[in-house]
């Protein structure tokens, strides 16, 4: 049996394509085994791969599914850790912006000290 097979990838036939490009090029080959034993083959590798692929399928979907089950569950920890973290971020703000209200009263609290002290130093000292 011999085919005609044209070999488009070669340097030298795209660059005489080029030049040409109405012109087509094909080389002949000739096949010395028998088609039916290469479809067996073939057929044979087919089921072969069907067969392991299965194989595979059956072994690996349990350990799949508990590995799944594992993620999940690390997953909703995450999703408390994160929750928790949300609330003391939260708690922290108001920490921190109570503590910058108390240092705004400080200085009106020095103030008002420092008056109270000068009022009873004043009045200790006897007007004569």
């Amino acid at each position: 049996m011999a085919l005609k097979l044209p070999f488009p990838h070669s340097p030298n036939l795209e660059a005489s394509l080029i030049s040409k490009p109405n012109k087509s090029i094909t080389m002949s080959i000739n096949v010395e085994s028998d088609l039916k034993e290469i479809l067996d083959k073939l057929e044979r590798k087919i089921d072969n791969l069907q067969s392991d692929v299965s194989g595979l399928r059956q072994q690996d979907i349990p350990t799949i599914n508990v590995k799944l089950e594992n993620l999940s569950t690390r997953m909703s920890h995450v999703e408390k850790t994160v929750d928790k973290v949300s609330t003391n971020q939260e708690t922290i703000q108001k920490d921190v912006g109570d503590l910058k209200g108390a240092k705004s009263l400080i200085i009106p609290i020095v103030v008002a000290i420092t008056t109270s002290i000068l009022t009873l130093v004043i009045r200790a000292i006897p007007i004569s």
